[in-house]
């Protein structure tokens, strides 16, 4: 797969996931400046605020569990944002059972994946 979703090299993969959140919002919202389209634009910026919510709150509530963490984001480039998203929505999806420790971190894996899901679909659908 050509991957478009920015790794992290550390060895807390707790710490990497938590960056990579980070990234998408950052990527998502240099995709939402950069296209011409209005209901593009609108459901970046719907997506990006939420990513980032929800990076947030599993930020905290890892470090709830591990203690204050050192996250680091890497930079980030406008992408093309269908597929980033369904590369970056798979790449969550593969990393819930990290979490197994943490039902409330899964319960908002969930919700990210379904902000994702619906940003796809106003992305593919909606012009």
């Amino acid at each position: 797969m050509d991957t478009k979703v920015k790794r992290i090299v550390s060895t807390n993969p707790e710490v990497e996931f938590v960056g990579n959140l980070f990234h998408c919002g950052d990527t998502l919202h240099l995709a939402h400046l950069k296209t011409t389209s209005y209901a593009q634009h609108v459901a970046l910026n719907d997506l990006y605020d939420a990513v980032r919510d929800h990076a947030d709150t599993i930020a905290e509530l890892v470090q709830g569990y591990k203690g204050i963490q050192n996250y680091s984001i890497p930079s980030s480039r406008a992408e093309e944002p269908v597929a980033y998203l369904k590369e970056f929505r798979q790449m969550v999806i593969s990393r819930q059972a990290m979490f197994n420790y943490a039902p409330d971190i899964q319960n908002k894996l969930q919700d990210l994946i379904g902000d994702i899901t619906k940003g796809l679909y106003k992305l593919e659908n909606l012009k």
